[in-house]
């Protein structure tokens, strides 16, 4: 099943000379908060908005988890009195257990790549789409979006994190457009890859929403259902 609300604002070239149409289906029931299947995982790119996911379900009652898990009930880094959710992954991975083992119990996982030195970056939401399926066949994937030029600048002027994705991706100074171009590649071919991934796997549901939109916090009520009150107000940085 797909909902899928698509952005106007989507530019820059694809890595893919081939890219998913729309869709959008009607909407469940109103009286079931939240509407979809749970686990529901954001499979949007870091610095897409997921703590403002993350607010929005905690917020209306709904279990949340933002990075940090396994007893930790920070946020961010460096999760005091737990780890990483990206980090509890990592190491199930190694142990060839379900990727979500002991990760939380939550309905909702907000951020799940992870930063470290010895990982490098470590993008679970691009690259073991399938070990989810394997654990929640039915569970809900939620792509945050922005525009791609925006997402880009935002990544420049975060620390490394520019620098951490060239090196997954092996990007290199002689890419065309180098720096901007390539980062806005490597947003629009995840778009159009978690897409057909789904399309390839329709168990699954996938909800698409930009997070820059304005009325986003309608939105969300619309999608999901809750309290609109709980959308923050400020943007995304």
């Amino acid at each position: 099943t797909l909902i899928w609300r698509i952005s106007n604002h989507e530019s820059g070239d694809l890595l893919s000379d081939h890219t998913v149409p729309p869709v959008t289906l009607p909407l469940p029931p109103s009286d079931v908060f939240p509407r979809y299947n749970t686990p529901i995982l954001a499979v949007g790119y870091p610095r897409s908005g997921s703590f403002h996911i993350h607010h929005f379900f905690q917020c209306n009652g709904i279990r949340s988890q933002h990075y940090c898990c396994c007893g930790s009930n920070s946020t961010h880094w460096p999760c005091e009195g737990g780890k990483g959710i990206g980090r509890c992954m990592h190491i199930n991975l190694d142990k060839k257990r379900p990727i979500l083992h002991h990760c939380g119990d939550s309905d909702v996982y907000a951020e799940m790549d992870m930063e470290d030195v010895r990982t490098r970056l470590f993008l679970p939401q691009h690259f073991h789409l399938d070990k989810f399926t394997e654990q929640f066949p039915t569970a809900t994937f939620l792509l945050t979006k922005r525009p791609a030029e925006q997402w880009a600048e935002s990544v420049s002027n975060w620390f490394d994190l520019q620098k951490r994705f060239f090196k997954v991706f092996h990007i290199h100074h002689s890419y065309p457009g180098w720096p901007k171009q390539p980062l806005i590649d490597i947003y629009n071919n995840h778009t159009q890859e978690v897409r057909q991934y789904v399309l390839d796997n329709p168990s699954h549901t996938l909800v698409e929403i930009d997070v820059e939109e304005n009325g986003i916090a309608d939105d969300m009520v619309r999608i999901f259902g809750g309290s609109i009150d709980c959308w923050p107000h400020t943007p995304p940085n």
